[in-house]
């Protein structure tokens, strides 16, 4: 993902709060929108509103590209009857939104699904970073499929979605399928964890943006890039730098550097290098990309 300093945002800003310091008071940085707590870290408050339900961030974060989860499968070997093992797998969704894999006959994950068919796969969201960050978890039997024709659309499938993956046409690759879901649990950070029943799972669609996010984050920084830019700086008393995590259709989430303090001369100086969680929510959901700046200009006023 790339990575944008804003160098020339900050020089026009550390002018500016030269000027106007007197006015920037963290605890009133607050909008309709946009507010923080009076903790410095600039942690922000958010309620549920503007943001994909849990449902909806589920199958967002197992419909993105090139899927990569933590599969939890059952020991065999004497020493380690039925105790977890974790593989660090591939898999794809399937037309009725459960999880798909190709998995080599070899694999330590594939011979404990013959002797017992429970695991668990769990997923990070698209610019995971860390533990404040969303996941996902399924629970469930994962099967072998045997249908010669089921197989050869399922590996299609698998392709399109892991261009690179071309091992999995060799002769000893099989395709598994999770079959059958138990359990749902959604984590979305600290004190935000749901289980998501399986009705509304079903009934829910992942965001239009995950399916392009690479490209949509790319366009948002080259076009929309100097608007964020004034956004952010309007909010943040010493923001050194910004990247866009992902995006949706309620907000785009950002990871963010800032410096604590400043020197006499108001030029930034980091002393200890931060990264925060900021989100930027919409007033409506959005449907393109050219939606999302008419959201921003509402806010850069």
């Amino acid at each position: 993902m790339r990575f944008y300093k804003c160098y020339e945002c900050i020089l026009f800003f550390n002018c500016f709060q030269m000027i106007n310091s007197f006015l920037f008071n963290q605890r009133n940085l607050i909008n309709s929108r946009i507010f923080f707590s009076s903790n410095e870290n600039i942690d922000l408050i958010q309620s549920d509103s503007n943001k994909l339900n849990p449902s909806e961030e589920c199958k967002t974060i197992l419909h993105q590209p090139q899927g990569i989860g933590v599969l939890s499968t059952l020991g065999r070997k004497k020493q380690i009857d039925k105790y977890p093992q974790g593989s660090v797998v591939g898999f794809s969704m399937d037309s009725n939104d459960l999880p798909f894999f190709v998995f080599s006959d070899l694999s330590t994950h594939t011979r404990n699904l013959l002797v017992n068919n429970s695991a668990s796969l769990c997923v990070m969201e698209y610019g995971f970073n860390d533990v404040s960050d969303s996941r996902v978890m399924l629970t469930g039997d994962i099967k072998k499929i045997k249908n010669e024709k089921v197989i050869e659309d399922y590996k299609n499938l698998y392709l399109r979605n892991h261009p690179d993956s071309l091992w999995i046409t060799l002769g000893d690759f099989n395709v598994y399928k999770m079959d059958k879901i138990k359990d749902i649990y959604f984590v979305g950070g600290f004190g935000r964890a749901n289980r998501v029943k399986m009705d509304d799972y079903l009934k829910s669609k992942p965001d239009i943006f995950i399916h392009n996010m690479e490209a949509n984050i790319d366009f948002i920084m080259e076009n929309y890039f100097e608007l964020i830019g004034r956004i952010l700086l309007s909010k943040i008393r010493n923001i050194v730098s910004f990247d866009v995590k992902n995006v949706d259709s309620w907000g785009i989430n950002f990871h963010i550097k800032y410096s604590n303090n400043y020197d006499i001369n108001f030029h930034t100086r980091i002393t200890r290098n931060n990264k925060k969680f900021f989100r930027i929510p919409f007033s409506k959901k959005v449907y393109n990309l050219f939606d999302i700046k008419d959201e921003l200009k509402k806010i850069d006023i």
